[in-house]
């Protein structure tokens, strides 16, 4: 039972100040030298249903709290996970770590979302909205981040492999660019904050990932219209990964 709680049954019982309080290590609670006696003359007898449901309210409100702290001890543990890409170390996000974290993202997501559903929540409905606003967050960065990704990591051996940049070195030069933010500031970012809300709410990588996919399509349109017809079929399958890089 908190202050509140005790707060709506003097209220019920029209005797404010009756409980005394004293501070406690988050908020005020009840005086544990109260006499038992004080409690018995608060007159709860004749509004006992409405007493009792403060009393629900209580232990509902317990369970909000708990829940609460569970998703944030949750998150506060989740770390990205680097793969290696050819010789380029941590370049790309572990397929085998974005599984567990999606996974967990939908359940938080889920739990949350009931938690806001019920009657319950309005002394936590902020932090509740909070949270299923980040997990939502996260959950959008993630999948903009993967599709960029198979992209990046698609057309890397295409603009690498010499042939090509040699005979296409407008589009080369503009694959380098984002090849070299994506290598060089994006990923060692990623991996130096590494806690999965915190990166995937840095604006500079928000940013990122919001502009990346535009910009790995540019690059493959170019491509398309430039090459040769006879190679388009293999270039189409090249671009269309089926299954997680790493």
């Amino acid at each position: 039972m908190k202050k509140r709680h005790w707060d709506d049954i003097m209220a019920l019982t029209q005797k404010p100040d009756w409980f005394q309080f004293v501070q406690g290590r988050d908020e005020e609670e009840l005086d544990p030298g109260m006499k038992l006696r004080a409690v018995l003359e608060a007159g709860m007898l004749p509004v006992k249903e409405d007493v009792e449901e403060v009393i629900v309210a209580a232990e509902k409100q317990k369970g909000i709290r708990d829940k609460l702290n569970e998703i944030k001890q949750i998150w506060d543990q989740q770390f990205l996970e680097f793969a290696p890409w050819k010789a380029r170390q941590d370049t790309l996000l572990s397929a085998a770590k974005n599984g567990l974290i999606i996974e967990k993202l939908e359940e938080s997501i889920t739990t949350v979302g009931q938690l806001l559903s019920t009657k319950h929540v309005k002394p936590f409905q902020q932090e509740a909205q909070d949270w299923f606003a980040k997990l939502n967050d996260v959950s959008e960065v993630l999948e903009g981040w993967i599709k960029t990704q198979l992209s990046w990591t698609a057309l890397e051996p295409v603009f690498t492999g010499g042939d090509i940049a040699r005979q296409m070195p407008q589009i080369s030069k503009i694959f380098s660019k984002y090849d070299k933010e994506w290598a060089t500031r994006l990923m060692p970012k990623a991996k130096e904050m590494k806690n999965v809300v915190a990166v995937c709410r840095d604006e500079y990588i928000k940013a990122c990932y919001q502009k990346s996919p535009n910009n790995w399509k540019r690059v493959k349109r170019h491509w398309m219209v430039i090459w040769k017809p006879n190679v388009i079929v293999s270039l189409v399958f090249t671009l269309s990964p089926t299954r997680p890089c790493c």
